[in-house]
C-alpha cells in the first residue's frame, strides 16, 4: 500500500469536540464545496457517505474504528482500489493539530500516473476538514 499524508491543518476547537465533530460525517460533508458537476447522487449517515463520482464511479466510505479523541479510521467499501483513511488528533500547546493520512493499493502503472492526484486529494480532503471543524465553531 502507498501512503499519502496531508499537511498539518489547525483546529480551532478543543480535541474532544473536533473528535466528535470530524466523527459525524453528517457534519463534515458540506456539499457547498464539492465540485457537484462531478459528484452525484450522495447519501450520507453518520457512519457511512456513498456518492459516485465522475470517471471514477461510485464509493462508499465508513468508519470502521475510532480510537476517542485521537484516531478516525475510515475504509472503503465501495472502490475501484482498496484505500483507508486516517484522521489523526493530537492536542499541542492548547491547539489541535490534524493529519489526513491515505493508505491505497495501486498498482505501480497507475500509481506513476494518479500519485500526484492523491496526494492533492489528500491536501484537499485535510483543508475541507479543517474548514468544516473551524466554520462549526461559530455554527454551534
Amino acid at each position: 500500500m502507498t501512503t499519502y499524508q496531508s499537511e498539518v491543518q489547525k483546529l480551532n476547537r478543543p480535541q474532544e469536540e473536533a473528535y466528535y465533530w470530524l466523527s459525524d460525517f453528517r457534519n463534515i460533508l458540506p456539499k457547498q464545496q464539492l465540485p457537484v458537476e462531478q459528484i452525484k447522487n450522495i447519501e450520507c449517515t453518520a457512519d457511512t457517505i456513498t456518492l459516485e463520482i465522475e470517471t471514477f464511479g461510485s464509493v462508499s466510505l465508513s468508519i470502521i474504528e475510532r480510537e476517542e479523541y485521537k484516531t478516525i479510521k475510515v475504509g472503503a467499501q465501495q472502490s475501484p482500489i482498496p484505500l483507508f483513511l486516517w484522521i489523526q488528533l493530537i492536542s499541542k500547546e492548547g491547539n489541535t493539530l490534524m493529519r489526513v493520512t491515505i493508505k491505497a493499493d495501486i498498482p505501480f502503472m497507475i500509481r506513476t500516473m494518479i500519485g500526484n492526484k492523491l496526494q492533492e486529494a489528500v491536501d484537499r480532503i485535510a483543508q475541507m476538514l479543517a474548514l468544516s471543524v473551524n466554520s462549526s465553531v461559530n455554527n454551534s
